[in-house]
């Protein structure tokens, strides 16, 4: 009988540990994501990684109040990196789509100097394969 009994503890312990463990490693996920930001300092609008972890296929978009003009694909950004947007000539909106290392997808819209962070519903995805992609080929900002 007590044997029946310290087996079930074990069982019961191992169980709130596995989910200990799941749910710290979920809470670890969030906070070591990606996040981009655009900042602009009056000219040139820049991209900077702000998140605890590396931003890949990363998809910049720019346009106007009425479309989006143009998809440019640039490189990865590390936590803590900076890209500039020259490319984009006084835009009114800017979004960048992005994912993470282990693949979650999120993006950023800003228009009128505020980023929204993890708003993918105002950047048509068919926008991503109906326009040409353009690979940036300038050199990273430095940190």
């Amino acid at each position: 009988m007590i044997a029946i009994s310290l087996s079930g503890a074990a069982i019961l312990i191992s169980a709130l540990s596995l989910a200990c463990t799941f749910y710290f490693n979920r809470m670890n996920l969030k906070t070591s994501a990606p996040k981009l930001t655009f900042s602009s300092d009056g000219g040139e609008w820049k991209l900077k990684n702000i998140g605890k972890s590396a931003a890949v296929e990363v998809v910049v978009f720019d346009g106007d109040d009425n479309d989006w003009r143009r998809a440019v694909r640039c490189y990865d950004l590390a936590a803590g990196e900076l890209q500039r947007i020259h490319w984009a000539p006084g835009p009114t909106r800017l979004a960048v789509r992005y994912e993470s290392p282990l693949g979650q997808s999120t993006a950023t819209y800003c228009e009128r100097d505020t980023n929204e962070y993890g708003i993918t519903s105002k950047i048509p995805i068919t926008k991503m394969f109906e326009v040409q992609l353009e690979r940036e080929q300038s050199s990273f900002a430095t940190k």
